[in-house]
């Protein structure tokens, strides 16, 4: 079994249901929700504490989350291989990260998928690229051809993993201040630290991916990073067939199968990582997969919203809500 070790250098829509978050304010504990605009989404901070220092933690949280958006901004980043060492301690985290998601995944996480995924606009009334558009760019997508390539520019598209990673950086910050029953959320990405001030877990509830608005079932989880990658955020139709932004880096088209893919892990970066590499390998291989990385659980769902699997460890915490 293999096991990854995530370290922060100093970092679906989904819904949370059920958890009463206004109420929560039993014997001696209170909330403060703030939120703010980060990597192109909404990021929302919410803290269960009496101190009076808790603004100012969610405000440290906002600033380091913003510093990390500086650096990605731009969604592609061009760089070489060789170059690496020269990039700034996060962006070198990142790309670090994402090469081991990218080795565990078979290749089917891969940021160097940047060179195709800018030739694709998921806006409505677009249309996919060129086939011969799509086939010039595939000689630029593979981490492994990045290394044996080292001084050739390659584009990466960062953006299934650094909102992640900019949870994890505003979870380290409050964790670091004393603050220990929060969720961070950034468009979907989520971190929650420890458990309810009720000593009850999280309920997570991940959206149904065809009917709008419907929830397909939900998760309890504590102390850990909830992410979702599913083909209904971003998409077009052309010509009667759906085209989602979740491209297959081994064909520069739009993964099949999977409708959605739910990631618990340790930490945002990596649930974003791999809900983006299993959703691109399918329920099948993507299950084979989960199951063997420590620490990883996932809820795949195909067909329509009709058929989910689920890996072993998540089993006990999942509840399928029947459909309206």
């Amino acid at each position: 079994m293999k096991h990854l070790r995530f370290v922060v250098p100093v970092a679906l829509i989904l819904v949370l249901v059920s958890i009463s978050l206004l109420s929560i304010r039993r014997g001696h504990s209170s909330f403060l929700s703030d939120s703010t605009i980060v990597m192109d989404t909404i990021g929302e901070i919410k803290v269960w504490s009496v101190r009076k220092d808790c603004q100012a933690a969610i405000d440290s949280a906002f600033e380091a989350m913003a510093r990390i958006d500086s650096l990605f901004r731009r969604g592609l980043i061009r760089m070489q291989w060789a170059g690496l060492a020269d990039q700034p301690d996060e962006v070198r985290a990142v790309v670090e990260l994402a090469d081991s998601v990218y080795d565990l995944t078979s290749g089917c996480f891969d940021p160097t998928i940047g060179s195709i995924s800018r030739l694709w606009n998921f806006v409505e009334g677009a249309k996919p690229p060129e086939a011969e558009s799509l086939y010039a760019a595939m000689p630029l997508v593979g981490f492994d051809k990045m290394k044996e390539q080292p001084s050739r520019e390659f584009i990466l598209d960062v953006g299934g993993i650094a909102k992640g990673y900019a949870v994890d950086v505003a979870s380290e910050v409050l964790e670091s201040q004393g603050f220990h029953c929060a969720i961070i959320n950034a468009g979907g990405d989520l971190r929650v630290l420890g458990r309810r001030t009720d000593g009850k877990l999280w309920r997570i509830g991940i959206r149904h991916p065809r009917q709008v608005g419907d929830l397909i079932g939900y998760i309890d989880v504590e102390d850990c990073a909830v992410a979702t990658s599913g083909d209904y955020e971003r998409f077009f139709i052309y010509q009667g067939e759906r085209f989602h932004h979740i491209l297959d880096p081994r064909t520069g088209m739009p993964a099949l199968t999977c409708e959605s893919v739910t990631v618990i892990a340790e930490s945002a970066a990596l649930a974003d990582a791999f809900a983006t590499g299993l959703f691109v390998l399918g329920p099948r291989r993507g299950l084979a997969v989960a199951e063997s990385v420590n620490g990883i659980e996932a809820v795949f769902v195909y067909a329509e919203g009709d058929s989910i699997v689920l890996t072993s460890g998540i089993k006990g915490r999942f509840k399928h809500l029947a459909a309206n």
